[in-house]
């Protein structure tokens, strides 16, 4: 074995000095012609083609590759062939494709792939430039090198006019690297790849063999860097397509090396077009509804033997059915405004899904407690967000159910809120503000803490929260210290709320939720005695003062609030009405307002004619100076 091996070197070593002593072209290419077939056959290691690297060196083959003879003897396109193979079989090499050499064969590589049609004849010289593509997209520099040029135009073409699935697979390799490298290609050159993605998507639909299952798992690659702006120009045929091929496949008997893929490219599709995808089947089953029973199925059984199955591709899964049984609730807590046209669920199937949906939900519940006592604060969080996203589904959290899983809820939320608050928040709101409603949840919320935390959060400069948060946050704290009996633990927080109020700027949303909440917490008593309380009223009546103004139609928003109008409009008349309820007990605050002179603008806001004299401005405004006047 030895003397086998030792034969070989010597053999290897005398071809290589025969490379060394090439005096001239015609002499490498002879030497090269015996050096290609021992690279073909595959009876060089690592070393040996690096030593073999290092002695030809880039130079000779980029002539070849750069060839442009038209000899008939040594025609282009052999010494092109004898180029790329050469270049091809040092690619496996990753030192060697991190040469900036190597990178600068691209525009011949590409010049030769953009006319296949005329290198069908030979299939080898294709292969080993989509090898040598295939091995510069999976570096950065040679990513960036080869998106200076039409690369994702030409290999969209390459798919096109090939049919090898060796060669579909390498293309669509490329294509993924180049668009998670700059997913503005999704934007710039939607003509090539949409038909790029009829064809892959046409392919689905008609294979049906296993290969129906690699292509799923290459498209699901491919549009994952597809950017939210851009679905709209992407919304086409090959949706369809997509869409009834996985329909068939979700009612059929497959295992979970085929469902799994199907699985996670729907996950994606509803990432980007939420469940309005499923829409677009041309099946008569329904696609959206066949899939939340099937993330929920895949949940019972992930669970049920995760102590076996904890495994990267179980978290991978869990976390697929996760996206879909989220947009699932998202769209059921939405139901009653969502147009009646192509809708997703009828009330029926609404109704049909409440089980499973239970049963997966139940499932997470144990998952968080696992994840909780196992310290994983990924999958917790996910699990966190799934159930959030059920809670905001006010029937499911005011079931039994609901109520019964909010005490490890809040558990969870209190481990997670730690990391990425600011996402967590967001997820949690609706379902909190769904609690606040009933008694029983409402006292698990008071008892977990959660109120002081919110509350700190809010207030804290650091926490890095946005500003749409922390007025979901402030709607949570309004409503349950409206709904509570409790008060110690809101006014406890009164000092700080007024310190805020102060600080944040006036002409935003949330001045009108911090205003609000703090007006809420201070009318839960009579007596006050703090250092902050007159600057805050002053500051709120110059706030108030500033809102609206004298219009041609009467009381109009000023110009500084139009924009945000929306967002706060249901907000201005419970301000106003907890305001003159502080005017009505503390008779400082009405002095104060008075030395103002707010009123004089009140009362020309209330005298000019107003298109809606009934209105609740009109009103509210009219109730202040009435008090004012008191």
């Amino acid at each position: 074995m030895k003397s086998a091996m030792n034969q070989k070197s010597q053999s290897f070593h005398s071809i290589l000095s025969v490379v060394k002593r090439a005096k001239n072209d015609s002499q490498r290419f002879a030497s090269l012609l015996i050096i290609t077939k021992l690279l073909e056959a595959g009876n060089l290691n690592e070393n040996e083609r690096l030593e073999l690297f290092e002695t030809i060196g880039f130079s000779f083959p980029m002539r070849l590759l750069a060839a442009n003879s038209d000899d008939p003897d040594c025609p282009k396109d052999i010494m092109q062939s004898l180029g790329v193979s050469i270049l091809a079989s040092f690619a496996s090499n990753p030192e060697l494709v991190e040469r900036t050499e190597l990178r600068k064969s691209v525009p011949h590589l590409l010049n030769i792939l953009s006319d296949v049609e005329s290198t069908a004849g030979n299939p080898t010289m294709v292969t080993d430039c989509l090898q040598l593509v295939t091995a510069l997209a999976d570096t950065n520099d040679g990513a960036k090198v080869l998106l200076r040029h039409p690369t994702v135009e030409i290999i969209c073409k390459v798919y096109e006019k090939l049919d090898s699935e060796s060669h579909h697979e390498m293309v669509i390799f490329i294509l993924t690297k180049l668009l998670q490298e700059d997913p503005k290609n999704w934007e710039h050159l939607s003509d090539s790849l949409i038909n790029f993605l009829k064809l892959i998507s046409s392919d689905i639909k008609t294979d049906q063999s296993e290969n129906k299952f690699s292509l799923i798992r290459s498209l699901n690659a491919c549009i994952s860097s597809m950017p939210a702006s851009c679905t709209e120009q992407y919304n086409q045929l090959w949706i369809e397509n997509v869409a009834s091929s996985l329909c068939d496949i979700f009612a059929s008997r497959v295992g979970p090396a085929q469902r799994n893929p199907a699985l996670s490219l729907s996950a994606t599709l509803t990432n980007l077009y939420k469940l309005n995808w499923t829409t677009k089947t041309d099946q008569d089953k329904k696609l959206s509804v066949l899939l939340v029973r099937l993330a929920c199925v895949e949940i019972r059984m992930l669970v049920y033997d995760w102590d076996n199955s904890s495994s990267d591709d179980a978290q991978k899964v869990l976390l697929t059915c996760f996206t879909i049984i989220e947009a699932c609730c998202s769209h059921i807590a939405q139901f009653d405004q969502v147009e009646s046209e192509n809708e997703l669920f009828t009330f029926e199937e609404i109704t049909s899904l409440d089980a499973p949906l239970t049963d997966a939900i139940k499932s997470i519940e144990i998952l968080m407690t696992k994840f909780m006592e196992t310290k994983s604060p990924t999958l917790l969080i996910a699990c966190l967000r799934t159930v959030s996203s059920w809670l905001n589904v006010e029937m499911y959290a005011t079931s039994e159910l609901g109520i019964a899983i909010a005490p490890t809820f809040l558990s969870a939320l209190k481990v997670c809120i730690k990391e990425h608050v600011d996402d967590i928040l967001k997820a949690v709101s609706p379902g909190i503000l769904n609690y606040a409603e009933n008694a029983s949840s409402r006292n698990a919320i008071l008892e977990s803490g959660i109120i002081e935390i919110f509350g700190q959060i809010l207030v804290d400069s650091g926490s890095n929260v946005s500003e749409e948060t922390s007025c979901l946050v402030s709607q949570c704290l309004m409503v349950l210290c409206l709904e509570s009996g409790e008060k110690d633990c809101f006014i406890s927080m009164l000092k700080s709320f007024m310190r805020y109020f102060i600080s944040i700027p006036k002409t935003t949303a949330l001045a009108f939720y911090i205003g609000t909440l703090t007006l809420i917490v201070w009318n839960l008593e009579i007596a006050h005695n703090l250092v902050e309380q007159e600057r805050f009223f002053k500051t709120l009546v110059s706030f108030l003062h500033n809102i609206h103004k004298v219009g041609e139609a009467g009381i109009e928003v000023s110009s500084s609030y139009k924009s945000m109008w929306a967002s706060v409009e249901q907000l201005w008349p419970i301000i106003m009405k907890e305001f003159i309820r502080c005017l009505k007990t503390e008779l400082w605050i009405k002095e104060l307002v008075l030395e103002s002179g707010i009123q004089r603008k009140i009362q020309n806001l209330i005298s000019k004619h107003n298109s809606d004299p009934e209105g609740e401005t009109q009103t509210c405004y009219g109730l202040l100076n009435a008090v004012l006047e008191a």
